[in-house]
C-alpha cells in the first residue's frame, strides 16, 4: 500500500519540519521518498520599474539544488530519496504529479512560506487533501513546543460515525499501525439527543405515547455507539493488531481533538469529501475543523480511496 512517500516542499523552514517524520515512515513502511517542489511561472511585468521573478531556468536550477541538499539527509539514515522539480502551479502540480506516479501517501505541512514570488501551502495544503485520490499525511508547523528530530508515533485515532464514508479510513490505519507497530484507537462522538414532546395528548388515537427521556434516549445511542466500536475493534483483535474504543460525549470535532491531545505520539486518520461545483474545494465539516484545530498529525484518506 505504501511504496513511496511525496513530500512537497518549497524552501522553507516550515514546511521542511515534516521531514523527520518522513524519516520515520520511510524506515518504517520500506519505501522510497520523491521530494518535490514547484516552479510557477514566472509573474509578467506590468512596467519598467515592476519587481521581476527569476527566469524558469533559474528557478528550476535553485529549486533542483535545495532538493539535492535535501535528499542528501536521507543517506545518513541509510534511505533513497529522489527528487522531482515540477513547473506549474502548486496545488494542481503536485495533484497531477501524484496521478500521474501514484505514491502510496503525500506527506505535507498545512502551510509553508509566504510574500512575493513564492507559494503559499496552507492553500494549497487545502486543495490538496481535498481533490487528491491519494492519502495525505497532514503536519503542523510548529505545533511541538520544540522541533521534533526522533518522532514517535504509538497511536492511530480513527473517529467513526457509521457511516461507509468514516471506515474508508481504517484499511490505512490497519496498514500503518501493522507496518509501525502503534495502537488502533476508535473513536465516536455521542451528543445529547434533541427530543420533543407534544404539549396535550394526541386527539387522533386512543391514547398518546409518552416520548422517550432524555436519559433513556442517550442511554439507547450509547448502547448502539459501543455495540458498533466493539464489532470493529473486535475485527482488528483477530487480525493480529492492538486495538481499542473510546466512546466520547459532546461534539465531535472536538472530542477527537481532546482526545488527540490526551495521547502522546497519536496521529487521526480521517476520510474527506472531494470537491462539490466547478472550481470549489471542501472539505467535510468535521474534517475541516480537526485539521485547523488538531496538533497532531492527520492522515486525511479520500472516501473513494479508501
Amino acid at each position: 500500500m505504501y511504496d513511496s512517500l511525496l513530500v512537497p516542499l518549497d524552501g522553507s523552514q516550515a514546511a521542511a519540519q515534516v521531514l523527520p517524520y518522513v524519516r520515520f515512515l520511510a524506515r518504517g513502511l520500506d519505501c522510497r521518498v520523491i521530494l518535490v517542489t514547484v516552479a510557477e511561472p514566472p509573474l509578467e511585468d506590468v512596467g519598467p520599474s515592476s519587481p521581476t521573478r527569476a527566469t524558469p531556468a533559474k528557478t528550476e536550477s535553485a529549486e533542483a539544488d535545495y532538493l539535492d541538499r535535501v535528499a542528501a539527509t536521507f543517506e545518513d539514515s541509510r534511505l533513497v530519496a529522489s527528487t522531482e522539480v515540477i513547473e506549474g502551479r502548486a496545488a494542481e502540480s503536485i495533484i497531477a504529479y501524484a496521478e500521474a506516479h501514484r505514491p502510496g501517501l503525500i506527506v505535507m505541512a498545512t502551510y509553508g512560506r509566504s510574500g512575493p514570488g513564492v507559494w503559499v501551502l496552507g492553500g494549497v495544503a487545502d486543495r490538496v487533501i481535498s481533490a487528491s485520490a491519494t492519502p495525505v499525511l497532514l503536519l503542523r508547523p510548529g505545533a511541538q513546543e520544540r522541533p521534533v528530530r526522533q518522532p514517535e508515533l504509538r497511536s492511530i485515532i480513527v473517529p467513526l460515525d457509521g457511516s461507509r464514508l468514516a471506515e474508508a479510513a481504517l484499511p490505512h490505519a490497519e496498514a500503518l499501525a501493522s507496518k509501525l507497530s502503534m495502537d488502533i484507537v476508535l473513536t465516536r462522538a455521542v451528543e445529547r439527543p434533541r427530543l420533543f414532546e407534544s404539549a396535550s395528548p394526541s386527539t387522533t388515537g386512543p391514547a398518546s405515547v409518552p416520548a422517550p427521556t432524555v436519559a433513556e434516549a442517550t442511554n439507547a445511542v450509547e448502547r448502539e455507539a459501543q455495540d458498533y466500536l466493539d464489532r470493529w475493534t473486535s475485527a482488528l483483535l483477530v487480525k493480529g493488531l492492538r486495538a481499542r474504543w473510546e466512546l466520547r460525549h459532546g461534539p465531535p470535532a472536538g472530542e477527537i481533538v481532546r482526545l488527540a491531545g490526551s495521547l502522546a505520539g497519536s496521529i487521526v486518520a480521517m476520510t474527506t469529501h472531494g470537491r462539490s461545483g466547478v472550481g470549489r474545494w471542501l472539505l467535510g465539516s468535521i474534517t475541516n475543523k480537526v485539521v485547523r484545530a488538531c496538533d497532531r498529525p492527520i492522515l486525511l484518506v479520500h472516501p473513494e480511496a479508501g
